[in-house]
């Protein structure tokens, strides 16, 4: 009875936003207690499916505002909870989902805040050029599954106490990432294109990262703090630095800076 009452509660999104004729696309999700599916898709239109209940979940934001003529701005708000709460609230809350569609045929810095979330998010391909990723008390998928056009940008990830997979962050070609871990484990995939050499940054308290890196990937490793369980099975001492012996001889080349507190650093070479 309460699910049939559910079903008929629930309301639609179906929004669209057209990106085509600029240059650049600078979008911000807000994302509260939603579902999300972020994919790349062609076309000229950024879209936004979904549905939301709405006794719980205030109605989704979209704002859209031209900075100028070759940048568009767009701020798309979900999930913002009412102050007013039930007692079935989580179990409801599993309604509320999106797909948001993004074309490639533009250039974007991305601006990802997500709170109480399930998400996957592909940028596979997505020409971006910055990528700001707060993870909250997410459970997320961030996969690179395509090259990113753009090369040379910058990726920061704030994950709090999130469960975070990164996968094949190498497709990102980003020259600086940073990744800011809270007491959870997390999960670093290295395969891709690495582009261009990076510089791999991982701020931590008491986390465990499992960290997966392809042969024909050079790593070299300097850390600063606290590390419960290091081992350094595969990598020789040059200097200050830990190092895999093809790191400087390969075209795919990780500088990988360790600062602040690890339970467990587990690097995973794949075959």
């Amino acid at each position: 009875m309460w699910a049939i009452w559910l079903l008929f509660s629930l309301l639609s999104i179906d929004q669209q936003v057209r990106v085509e004729g600029f240059q650049e696309v600078q979008l911000h999700l807000k994302i509260g207690a939603f579902r999300v599916h972020f994919l790349p898709t062609e076309g000229s239109q950024l879209t936004l499916q979904g549905t939301y209940w709405p006794e719980l979940i205030d109605t989704p934001r979209v704002e859209v505002e031209p900075e100028g003529e070759e940048v568009l701005r767009v701020v798309i708000e979900l999930g913002t909870q009412k102050k007013r709460t039930l007692k079935w609230r989580s179990g409801f809350l599993d309604s509320n989902q999106v797909i948001i569609r993004v074309p490639r045929e533009v250039t974007y810095t991305l601006d990802l805040e997500l709170g109480a979330v399930d998400a996957e998010i592909d940028v596979g391909g997505i020409p971006v050029k910055n990528l700001d990723f707060e993870g909250g008390a997410a459970r997320a998928l961030l996969r690179f599954s395509a090259p990113n056009p753009w090369i040379g940008g910058a990726c920061e990830i704030d994950v709090g106490a999130a469960k975070l997979v990164l996968e094949q962050l190498g497709n990102g070609n980003f020259k600086t990432i940073e990744v800011n871990g809270g007491v959870a484990a997390q999960d670093l995939d290295l395969r891709g294109s690495w582009r261009v050499p990076a510089t791999l940054k991982i701020n931590a308290g008491m986390s465990k990262f499992e960290i997966k890196v392809p042969r024909d990937v050079g790593i070299r490793v300097r850390y600063r703090g606290f590390l419960s369980y290091p081992n350094w099975e595969h990598f020789e001492k040059v200097g200050d630095f830990y190092q895999t012996e093809n790191y400087g001889s390969t075209e795919k080349n990780v500088d990988l800076l360790l600062e602040g507190a690890f339970s467990l650093i587990d690097f995973d070479f794949l075959e």
